[in-house]
């Protein structure tokens, strides 16, 4: 267990860096700027992080943490028999759920503003959800591998709902649709079934 002034120093830190990425790009900025929105010296910085890249990977980990956390949540609440399909579903979710609730951080993780930022979450995502379809689906199988799926689905529903969200399409809406677009993918000749 973290002392509560690591806990603190770190958390103020993350913050500084989604603050100051909403007016700069990620690569542009240093860990002394990092250190002074945080109010945070550099020794401390330095205590906690190797670089600012550390510190980004950091934020991602807590991310897919809270994503895994909502994940198992979800299955638990409405997929105790564990349902292939329901499963991909609560992982859509979870998706979704990640992004509503940390969209000041994630609205500024594209390849367009911040690209190392977006491939570092998005290889965090994907090992994620590689792991999930590779050892979780037993029912239906993906017709050209777990990776590539997971790749397809990262990639694909990922920038769905950022287009979405360029469009100021309403959440809902956006939902209603991702739903609709993975139950295609699912029900589709690329997966085979299990008898």
């Amino acid at each position: 267990m973290e002392d509560k002034r690591i806990k603190k120093s770190k958390i103020a830190l993350k913050q500084a860096l989604a603050s100051l990425l909403d007016t700069r790009p990620f690569d542009d900025l240093t860990v002394t700027e990092i250190c002074k929105k945080a109010d945070i010296s550099r020794i401390t910085f330095y205590a906690h992080y190797d670089d600012k890249y550390q510190l980004a990977e950091d934020i991602f980990d807590d991310l897919v943490r809270l994503a895994t956390a909502d994940f198992g949540n979800l299955q638990k609440e409405n997929n105790p028999e564990g349902d292939v399909k329901k499963s991909y579903f609560n992982l859509l979710e979870c998706m979704l759920n990640l992004y509503e609730n940390n969209s000041r951080f994630l609205s500024v993780v594209t390849k367009e503003k911040n690209p190392y930022l977006y491939y570092s979450f998005y290889n965090h995502i994907f090992r994620r959800i590689a792991k999930m379809i590779r050892y979780g689906s037993t029912e239906l199988i993906p017709k050209f591998g777990s990776r590539r799926l997971a790749s397809m689905l990262c990639n694909g529903l990922w920038a769905y709902l950022n287009e979405c969200l360029k469009e100021n399409c309403p959440l809902p809406e956006i939902k209603k649709e991702m739903r609709a677009i993975l139950m295609g993918i699912l029900e589709s000749e690329y997966f085979f079934k299990k008898p």
